[in-house]
């Protein structure tokens, strides 16, 4: 497991214990630790349509905020690692995809749902090309 894995792991915990008595402050905290992990944090609808995504993951798509939400994640990667990423959400397998814009390596791996509705993707880059 990696530290993108073990840091999301732990904010799913936070996040699902979060009450009115917290406060602002503090939970502020903890959203920031989200926006600015070093991991990619995508949010996905179970449609694969993206909610949300970190500063981090913004980045590594080189798309802005704004674009990435509503858009599928499957137009964000190459035509030949869309059948990875069904493998992922289908298998819960992790695997590497290719960034259309940047060709830039991604290894992606999912990690649990607080609403069980939603699908989060960890995207950690990777130097090269790999096997699928």
């Amino acid at each position: 497991m990696g530290y993108g894995e073990i840091m999301f792991g732990a904010l799913t915990d936070i996040f699902n214990k979060i009450d009115s008595s917290w406060s602002d402050s503090r939970l502020a905290r903890y959203q920031a630790l989200f926006e600015h992990a070093p991991a990619g944090y995508f949010v996905l609808h179970p449609d694969s349509r993206i909610a949300s995504a970190n500063a981090t993951a913004v980045a590594l798509s080189e798309t802005a905020a704004d674009k990435l939400a509503g858009l599928a994640f499957s137009d964000l990667i190459t035509p030949d690692s869309r059948p990875a990423l069904a493998r992922l959400l289908g298998q819960n397998e992790p695997v590497c995809v290719q960034f259309k814009r940047t060709g830039q390596w991604l290894r992606l791996t999912t990690a649990g749902s607080p609403d069980d509705d939603s699908i989060f993707l960890i995207a950690t880059e990777i130097a090269t090309e790999p096997g699928n």
